[in-house]
């Protein structure tokens, strides 16, 4: 009886470690709770009008990038493109832009407008790099 019970509770921890749990997560509208790291917006829109975003590469390197689920293009170093995203009625209509090179890529902010720029620069190693540009339901812009 007691190998049961073990085997039963070494079977139940074991499945708990491995299956996934999903993580919920929730804008933090409190007053005066800012708290500085990389989980913070870098800029604001408003998510009920059309978003255009301009890319400017200043990185000296080509630049993939896509507009989620838009196949890949390529910016030249020293160009610039822009494209405009609908208006975000929703968690489906979220915004995610995929920007990434050979070399690791820090990427600089302005919203004006409901006009996104995005500077690219290239990065050293001492920064934390930047793989993507997020536009959440809310209109928050991050940088993931």
């Amino acid at each position: 009886m007691k190998l049961k019970t073990l085997t039963a509770a070494i079977l139940l921890a074991s499945i708990t470690l491995v299956s996934s749990t999903a993580v919920l997560s929730q804008p933090n509208r409190r007053s005066n709770s800012y708290a500085p790291g990389f989980w913070q917006p870098k800029a604001q829109v408003n998510p009920k009008l059309p978003i255009t975003v301009m890319l400017l590469n200043q990185s000296q390197l080509p630049v993939k990038y896509n507009l989620t689920p838009n196949p890949e293009r390529i910016l030249a170093p020293s160009s610039a493109t822009q494209f405009t995203i609908r208006a975000i009625d929703g968690i489906a209509d979220i915004a995610s832009i995929n920007i990434y090179a050979d070399n690791e890529l820090l990427y600089d902010y302005n919203a004006n407008n409901n006009v996104v720029m995005v500077r690219i620069r290239q990065s050293d190693s001492k920064f934390r790099a930047d793989k993507a540009v997020y536009i959440d339901e809310e209109g928050r812009v991050y940088s993931f």
